[in-house]
């Protein structure tokens, strides 16, 4: 082809070249030349062009021959993934037919590639969307698979891509965490708290159970819809509260508290909060998550024992704890302003005694009623009248200006009392011996001025009755006895005059006994048996009871242990011995108990230790880290007189108290009709919340063992079972129930 163009150009010349002499032989020599010339710079242009087509064309056919290796290594890279991905690849013709499987869809379908191309699998209804599909292996096993489709050209035909992938066991994960979240549903439905989570940023209301319904009296699905419901059924009076305590919940990530609500229906329910703040992994806040349990039913227990604590169930008047509290008010105000003058006067009904045993227990509850009434017309409104227990009442008369006024009221009273008192259409007549107490720089605390004038008031009923008495310091005569006293009990423990008396504690159930409790008794050589209502007194003021309180520990722990060992280690009798303000206060009780255990080989697990509920408020510090420590060792801890202090369960729960004591003035009150059964019940149920036992003290009748068996009450002790005994005595007691 070269030649060929070599020869064409050739022939060019020649015939140009003959041209040009034609040329030049008519038009001249110069304008042939320059015709030569371009002539040769036209053939160098068309050499160098065809150069430059004759690279390109070169260019090309390498081009085209890489073109075609990279796409026959692309085809092969293609087939290497189509048949490696995980995934299963089927494609389908537009009837349903299979045209291509890739091995992994061979291993979802366990069926190979023969066998499935020309099966006839469906036409996909579903394009560009995940559904899911379940495919019968021939094994029988039955697997779940996510599909999606897409429409593709495959061998210039309309074809299906059906993309599986084997989701098996995300499903069988998926449906046991739908069917733990259907149990747990359940169990957040069955309970009778609110369980619930909100938005921290929103407060949106996330979930609440069903029982929004039956503590908010609203349906969960209005929480859902407002979001501020949950504060608009707080209480108006604990709002401010409420908003205080969710600030802290933000700061310190957790919040409890106790608050009122009011339901649709105004009525008032007492919830107790808890709830905390759930954050991400970056530390911000994400929802709230809490509990809501109603508490009103405790509430409105522990509120009647709080007012039984203050008040007289019978007279409704203001008892001894509180009119001690307004007493001392009333010393330290006369301490600060000197001017302040005050009186006590202390009243006792003459011949109560008679008219309730002879009218009976009834009429003369009756009697201190009306009596409270009348006393109530000649006072103030902001003179404290209070029952102190029996037939003793006392008075504070406040911002009087001598003891003149105080005077006047005593004969006022007096007066009254010359009236009858009608009760039920019978007239009965009785009077009050009164002693007056005159405020005084000499008064420290208030028993003392409470001691005084309960000192004149016996020397009112010594003169007569029906009369007042002021107090005379001269009355202090009496102290000398009382001091007297005092030096005999210094000398009792050294010459054995106190002797321990066993009570026993018995099984409401059974009858039989569990538990004794050590009661000390004083065998004075000239004046007898002496009650340790006389004596205890002086032991607590002058600091004698630690002594008494050790000796008593260590002959009662030694006569429990002599009992196991003469009748049975396996019966599990209990000792109770009773702890007084001294001992609790003790830096080494503990050692001490440690010590007693020791030398008498007793098991801790056999002896209960008794504190009265004024003792635990006083000593509120030192009683919880000392319970602590005697529960360790598995020393059992009883409250006694349960319900004539200061109870509140807002306390009480703290410490690690096993079994409570019903004070007997409850359990003597009791009868079909009293109130009093009410609050033994309520004083039950709240110790059973609490996980404690009941003991009632003081049962004397088999109606009153009839009626604690029905409230649930487990033990008690009174002279239905038994009096205090000798320890002989109480060891015949237990030959006999053996």
């Amino acid at each position: 082809m070269l030649s060929q163009i070599a020869l064409s150009e050739i022939v060019y010349l020649s015939i140009a070249t003959l041209l040009l002499i034609l040329i030049s032989f008519f038009t001249g020599y110069t304008i042939a030349k320059k015709q030569f010339k371009n002539l040769i710079g036209e053939r160098q242009q068309v050499e160098a062009s065809l150069q430059a087509s004759q690279e390109q064309f070169h260019n090309l056919v390498k081009t085209s021959r890489n073109e075609i290796i990279a796409l026959q290594e692309s085809k092969k890279s293609l087939q290497q993934i189509i048949h490696t991905i995980a995934d299963g690849l089927v494609i389908v013709d537009t009837y349903g037919g299979v045209l291509f499987v890739n091995p992994a869809a061979q291993s979802l379908f366990k069926l190979s590639e023969t066998e499935l191309i020309g099966y006839l699998l469906g036409v996909p209804h579903v394009i560009g969307e995940f559904t899911e599909l379940c495919i019968l292996q021939p094994t029988g096993n039955l697997i779940t698979a996510e599909m999606r489709v897409e429409e593709i050209i495959w061998e210039k035909e309309n074809a299906y891509l059906i993309s599986l992938r084997d989701i098996t066991e995300r499903y069988r994960v998926k449906q046991a965490l739908l069917e733990s979240e259907k149990r747990l549903e359940g169990i957040l439905s069955s309970i009778q708290d609110v369980v619930w989570s909100a938005s921290a940023k929103t407060v949106q209301t996330l979930y609440m159970n069903l029982s929004a319904q039956k503590v908010y009296g609203r349906p969960a699905s209005e929480f859902y819809r407002d979001r501020f419901l949950w504060f608009k059924t707080v209480h108006p009076e604990d709002k401010k509260m409420v908003r205080e305590q969710h600030k802290l919940l933000l700061e310190t990530g957790s919040m409890e508290m106790e608050y009122r609500i009011v339901r649709p229906d105004g009525e008032v329910r007492w919830l107790y909060h808890r709830s905390r703040l759930v954050c991400d992994d970056l530390g911000s806040a994400v929802r709230v998550d809490g509990i809501d349990t109603d508490i009103t039913e405790r509430k409105q227990a522990e509120e009647k024992l709080e007012r039984n604590a203050f008040y007289d169930s019978l007279t409704d008047l203001p008892n001894r704890a509180l009119f001690t509290d307004r007493l001392e008010h009333a010393l330290k105000r006369n301490k600060r302003h000197p001017e302040s003058v005050f009186a006590v006067l202390f009243l006792d009904l003459d011949g109560f005694k008679l008219i309730n045993d002879s009218l009976g227990h009834l009429t003369g509850d009756r009697l201190l009623q009306s009596f409270a009434n009348r006393l109530s017309e000649c006072l103030r409104p902001s003179d404290t009248l209070a029952r102190l227990g029996g037939d003793e009442f006392t008075i504070l008369l406040e911002d009087i200006k001598d003891l003149k006024d105080a005077i006047l009221v005593a004969q006022r009273i007096l007066q009254t009392l010359t009236l009858p008192f009608n009760l039920n259409g019978q007239q009965v007549f009785t009077n009050t011996s009164i002693g007056i107490a005159l405020s005084a720089d000499n008064y420290q605390r208030s028993e003392e001025i409470l001691r005084d004038a309960d000192t004149a008031m016996y020397r009112a009923k010594a003169q007569g009755k029906g009369c007042y008495v002021l107090f005379d310091p001269k009355m202090y005569y009496l102290a000398l006895s009382r001091l007297q006293l005092e030096n005999d009990l210094r000398q009792a423990i050294a010459r054995q005059e106190l002797k321990v008396f066993y009570q026993p504690i018995a099984s409401l159930e059974t009858g039989k006994i569990t538990e004794f409790e050590a009661l000390i008794r004083w065998q004075h050589p000239e004046k007898g048996l002496i009650s340790p209502a006389e004596f205890i007194p002086i032991a607590e003021e002058t600091g004698l009871i630690v002594p008494i309180g050790q000796w008593i520990l260590k002959e009662g722990c030694r006569q429990m242990k002599a009992w196991h060992e003469q009748f049975s280690p396996k019966i599990p009798w209990k000792i109770h011995i009773n702890l007084s303000g001294k001992q609790l206060k003790g830096i080494n009780l503990v050692e001490q108990i440690d010590k007693t255990l020791a030398e008498t080989d007793l098991d801790a697990s056999s002896l209960k230790l008794e504190i009265t509920e004024s003792l635990l408020i006083e000593n509120v510090e030192v009683a919880t880290n000392l319970f602590l420590e005697l529960r360790e060792r598995n020393i059992e801890l009883c409250l006694d007189d349960f319900g004539t202090g200061y109870s509140s369960l807002s306390y009480l729960h703290r410490f690690p108290i096993s079994a409570i004591k019903i004070d007997r003035s409850f359990i003597m009150q009791m009868n079909s009709q009293d109130e009093t059964n009410e609050i033994v019940r309520a004083i039950v149920v709240l110790a059973h919340i609490l996980g404690m036992n009941v003991i009632a003290e003081g049962i004397e009748t088999e109606a009153q063992l009839e009626q604690l068996k029905k409230l649930n009450c487990e033990k008690g002790q009174g002279y239905y079972f038994s009096k205090p005994l000798k320890k002989e005595d109480a060891e015949n007691l237990l030959k006999v129930q053996r």
